[in-house]
């Protein structure tokens, strides 16, 4: 909220924000698409099987590039992941498990793992 108007509503910069974003993953994914397909231009032209290997490998990476743009440089999916596993770590660190309990006539015996 960086340039807020006086007169611009909660729902008009949730919108900036949710164009911004769309803009920031085309800025990402375009090149990635945008390349491999100049590869697959190239093919066309030139008979070099290098050119075919780089092509595929490219093209086959594109749903990582995706991955990559939507998930990991997002800040919101990050910030999920940081809650989800702060609070998981937090939970597992407060509770202790008894892995073993021995009965014997004159005392009990509790071994920790």
């Amino acid at each position: 909220m960086k340039s807020k108007l006086p007169n611009q509503t909660e729902d008009e910069m949730q919108a900036l924000k949710r164009m911004r974003n769309v803009f920031q993953g085309l800025l990402l994914l375009a090149p990635a698409v945008g390349i491999s397909w100049i590869f697959g231009v190239i093919i066309i032209f030139c008979d070099w099987k290098i050119m075919e290997y780089i092509y595929v490998i490219l093209n086959s990476m594109q749903g990582f590039f995706v991955w990559l743009s939507q998930c990991v440089f997002s800040n919101e999916v990050r910030q999920a992941f940081k809650k989800k596993f702060a609070n998981r770590i937090t939970r597992e660190s407060n509770t202790t498990t008894v892995s073993s309990v021995t009965h014997n006539t004159d005392h009990i015996v509790v071994e920790d793992m």
